[in-house]
């Protein structure tokens, strides 16, 4: 009876340890011996890409996909069609987070991971023509150790914060939208002051010029959206100070 309990939660453990891996909750000497326990082929790669798929619901409702059970079964479509692509290529895990649909794949041998990337943007394509639901995959960058596989997943995670700016139904690797930032967007006195003295002193012409640069310059920066939401934090708070 015990062996058929174990039997029958192990989905569940094994769904619990791999979202305390991608965590850091793990200690690194403990994931290789919990991987062979739960049975997941994924060790002995040379490196390890994360990647995090998100499933656009707002578009499913807009499709007539408003009952209760068919949303939940997108999900489940959506892994089964990730699986089903993946498996001839190479090894990996897929599994349920906090953040969407969360797969580790191993890169060994003749599979490159920009071959692998490739194949992850056909998927979105493939998933948007089959299931006529987009979905967006953060691709973290890749770690030759285990261990350090939290990086990746973190990286994966905010690749998906930049898609207001790439926009939704494809890949955004973090290696392609992280160095556009160059330098963090900020809101500095010189340009307060612009938009202070418009304020004031008007005329209308005036205000309309000041609150666009201020929107151009946030645009133009191409940042993650934390740091526009800063960005918008200061502003409003200049204006507030002013009132």
């Amino acid at each position: 009876r015990l062996r058929e309990s174990y039997l029958n939660s192990l989905p569940i453990l094994r769904e619990l340890f791999l979202n305390d891996m991608v965590r850091g909750n793990m200690p690194a000497e403990d994931i290789r011996q919990k991987l062979e326990e739960y049975k997941i082929d994924i060790l002995g790669a040379e490196k390890w890409l994360t990647a995090v798929i998100n499933v656009e619901n707002e578009t499913a409702e807009e499709t007539g996909l408003t009952l209760h059970q068919e949303k939940e079964l997108i999900p489940i479509s959506v892994k089964s069609l990730l699986e089903d692509n993946l498996k001839d290529y190479c090894r990996f895990t897929a599994f349920n987070s906090a953040v969407g649909i969360t797969l580790i794949a191993a890169v060994d041998g003749e599979k490159k991971q920009t071959s692998l990337i490739d194949l992850l943007g056909d998927i979105c394509k493939e998933t948007k023509k089959i299931l006529e639901v987009p979905i967006t995959i953060g691709i973290g960058h890749s770690c030759q150790d285990l261990g350090e596989i939290s990086g990746s997943y973190k990286a994966a995670v905010d690749a998906l914060g930049y898609k207001a700016i790439v926009g939704a139904g494809s890949t955004i690797y973090i290696n392609d939208v992280e160095p556009v930032s160059g330098g963090k967007l900020s809101f500095d006195s010189k340009d307060e002051a612009e938009l202070i003295a418009a304020i004031k002193f008007g005329p209308r012409e005036k205000i309309e010029e000041a609150v666009q640069a201020v929107m151009d310059k946030m645009s133009d920066a191409k940042v993650h959206f934390r740091q526009c939401q800063a960005y918008m934090l200061s502003v409003s708070s200049s204006i507030v100070q002013l009132i």
